[in-house]
């Protein structure tokens, strides 16, 4: 009876430390935040140059899509912004796949089984 208080208190420990672990860290849900907020600007103000650069080299007008407005080229440049985005977002995505696949945490730890190895059925 006497040292069953410490192993519940160990117990708990473990437990606490296998939660911490298995949760983000907060300056990368910041980071994610920010890329949430600063992707949209960044692709609308990009937008806004590459479509001044294509009026500048006297490149052909989709007429389907000027609009009547103080801005008639807006729904131009909304599309090419979420396009823009798309693109961010993909090749933001494809650096972390990267980063995460060379300096993150190994597939296999040190508690989990050896892969098994199917060679298919035998035949009798």
């Amino acid at each position: 009876m006497y040292g069953r208080g410490g192993d519940r208190m160990q117990q708990k420990q473990l437990e606490e430390r296998r939660r911490m672990r298995s949760q983000i860290h907060p300056i990368w849900r910041g980071v994610g935040f920010g890329m949430v907020i600063l992707i949209p600007f960044i692709s609308w103000f990009g937008m806004d140059i590459l479509w001044q650069e294509y009026l500048k080299r006297g490149n052909p007008i989709p007429l389907d899509l000027v609009i009547k407005a103080s801005d008639p080229y807006l729904l131009i440049k909304i599309i090419g912004t979420v396009v823009l985005m798309f693109v961010l977002y993909i090749v933001f995505l494809l650096i972390t796949f990267l980063f995460n696949s060379i300096f993150g945490a190994p597939r296999y730890g040190p508690t989990d089984a050896p892969p098994m190895v199917y060679r298919g059925k035998k035949a009798r």
